[in-house]
């Protein structure tokens, strides 16, 4: 009877030990430097950053950005990193690193008018997110908009 709890409870720890490798965190590539996230295809552009943003008119509908290619360009390398603005006029900080590959950002764009600017605190991560294309699967690094902040 002993030899066999000795058994179970090998089985049992090792039963753990494995589940606990599986769930390990996927290596994400991205990374920071100088206060801005790269990725290894090259720096990520603040118009896909700015695309996060609330709009001055209370629009938030963009919950993620694909920044590396699926099947045709990502965000990095779009001819638009930023439809509907300048890039230009937007930058962005990072004001706090959290854990889960997730980051307190404050992002601003300059406008026009006597307002001259506004800015939005939000929460990103990083994910790695299936993409299915004629049958293949595939995994894409996105940028995703989880929440806001407030000081």
């Amino acid at each position: 009877m002993i030899f066999i709890t000795k058994k179970l409870l090998l089985i049992v720890f090792i039963s753990f030990g494995l589940i606990a490798c599986s769930e390990k965190e996927a290596e994400l590539d991205y990374s920071i430097s100088d206060g801005k996230f790269y990725t290894s295809e090259n720096e990520v552009p603040v118009g896909c950053i700015a695309q996060l943003m609330t709009e001055l008119n209370g629009d938030n509908s963009v919950a993620s950005i694909y920044l590396n290619r699926n099947t045709m360009r990502g965000c990095i390398d779009a001819n638009i990193s930023f439809p509907g603005g300048n890039e230009e006029d937007a930058h962005y900080w990072i004001e706090e690193v959290l854990d889960n590959h997730q980051y307190k950002l404050n992002v601003c764009q300059r406008v026009e008018g006597s307002m001259g600017s506004f800015c939005d605190k939000i929460i990103v991560q990083f994910a790695s997110r299936n993409y299915i294309s004629s049958g293949k699967n595939s995994k894409v690094l996105s940028l995703e908009k989880i929440g806001n902040w407030e000081k």
